[in-house]
């Protein structure tokens, strides 16, 4: 299986003033998808999709445009606007296994996602700190995803369920923020916060039931201290997640409990000669991240528990 693409593209931009930045994109791709004949099972696309292609041709339009102005010194707000489209990858189309309960298909039907989105954007630098905060939205038209679907031809040694790719319109909404601080000599201080919502539109007639996106991370934050002067550091990085109980029933997603992990690390530089000492999970956390435990196609059941506390020792030369 494999994709090709033609392409071309053109950017401008221009200043405006002293304040204003603006900038514009536009690029124009055609792929063509194909899955190698005698390799290929078409029996389960046929039983379970009736279609039985093994090759695509797909127009790939997009474009953007941003603006950024800055009304004072170390100040900047940007504004984004802009669309895309995706080709399904080869699994996504042509993927053919066969499973004891629930077989795996792809769809050769398969369409582009189109991606039409924006952004807003703020960032500000000082002598002893950065701030930056964003929001985004986007609506998917064609979002690929998982569904289960049904057999639809009788077709020998052929099951009644499989679990397919699928197109299903949807939307993210979400936002970042990030800052980094010079707490004192040597101190520095950093952390971020990401969040993310995806609903997609229920398709009854294709058993897509569930408004929530499969496979979608819940809130996440980072908070470092760090000391630093060229010659010994130390740092600490609380790495926390939220609960994540957004989740798609029609794939028998569960919720996945919050949790919080510290990491630590100490280390002396001289010369060429660099020694770090750090432990991850210091703690001994029992806990495992949302997104372990789906990851289609290849899921067993059970979840994936991250390692408990690891200890390290790195010694580095450069010569």
């Amino acid at each position: 299986m494999g994709v090709d693409v033609l392409g071309a593209y053109a950017e401008y931009s221009r200043i405006i003033g002293d304040r204003v930045l603006l900038e514009a994109g536009a690029r124009y791709d055609v792929a063509w998808s194909v899955a190698d004949e005698e390799k290929a099972n078409t029996n389960l696309a046929w039983a379970y999709l009736e279609d039985r292609s093994l090759s695509a041709r797909d127009q790939l339009p997009s474009g953007k445009l941003r603006v950024a102005w800055r009304p004072r010194d170390r100040f900047e707000v940007s504004v984004s606007v802009g669309h895309t489209a995706r080709v399904p990858e080869p699994s996504e189309r042509y993927f053919a296994v066969k499973k004891p309960k629930v077989d795996w298909v792809g769809d050769p039907g398969l369409r582009p996602s189109r991606n039409t989105g924006g952004e807003a954007a703020v960032a500000w630098r000082g002598s002893r700190a950065t701030l930056r905060g964003s929001v985004f939205v986007s609506r998917i038209d064609d979002f690929i995803s998982i569904r289960e679907a049904d057999r639809r031809q009788d077709v020998p040694g052929v099951g009644n369920l499989a679990r397919v790719w699928g197109n299903v319109d949807a939307s993210l909404v979400g936002g970042e923020a990030s800052f980094s601080f010079s707490a004192a000599r040597h101190v520095f201080l950093s952390g971020d916060l990401s969040l993310v919502r995806g609903t997609q539109e229920p398709r009854p007639e294709e058993n897509v039931l569930s408004r929530d996106l499969p496979e979608m991370p819940p809130v996440r934050a980072t908070l470092g201290i760090r000391y630093d002067d060229a010659r010994t550091f130390g740092a600490l990085d609380l790495v926390a997640s939220g609960r994540q109980d957004r989740v798609n029933a029609d794939l028998n997603e569960e919720p996945t409990p919050g949790y919080a992990i510290l990491n630590a690390a100490v280390g002396y530089r001289r010369g060429a000669v660099a020694a770090t000492l750090g432990a991850t999970n210091l703690f001994d956390r029992f806990y495992a991240p949302h997104l372990s435990y789906q990851r289609d196609p290849f899921r067993t059941g059970a979840r994936v528990y991250d390692p408990g506390r690891n200890i390290y020792v790195n010694l580095s030369f450069r010569f």
